[in-house]
């Protein structure tokens, strides 16, 4: 089955804010979004289920950095596809944490 990406505006918003400046951390979140693409299970990503900070819906959280949070859920499935819908992107801690 293939997966498809599907990020938010939110998302969006925050990922280009995040990697403006920053070359290093791009290529780390970009390497992380191909593995998800690849196998969202692969145990390298340390995905793991949370409530969602955005809307208190479950979704998973996978790891970027030591503090840096990828929150994403299924979407709409087809018999060839699966939508991951990239809900948001922020730090694991401090006032303005992602779950």
């Amino acid at each position: 089955m293939a997966f498809v990406l599907s990020p938010t505006r939110l998302f969006l918003r925050k990922y280009n804010k995040l990697i403006k400046r920053d070359t290093v951390l791009e290529q780390r979140i970009d390497g992380l979004l191909q593995r998800l693409l690849v196998d969202p299970k692969d145990p390298t990503l340390a995905s793991h289920k949370v409530i969602a900070y955005v809307d208190s819906r479950p979704a998973m959280s996978s790891t970027v950095t030591g503090d840096l949070r990828i929150i994403w859920r299924y979407g709409d499935k087809t018999e060839e596809m699966q939508i991951l819908d990239l809900v948001d992107i922020g730090g694991h801690s401090g006032s303005k944490k992602v779950y």
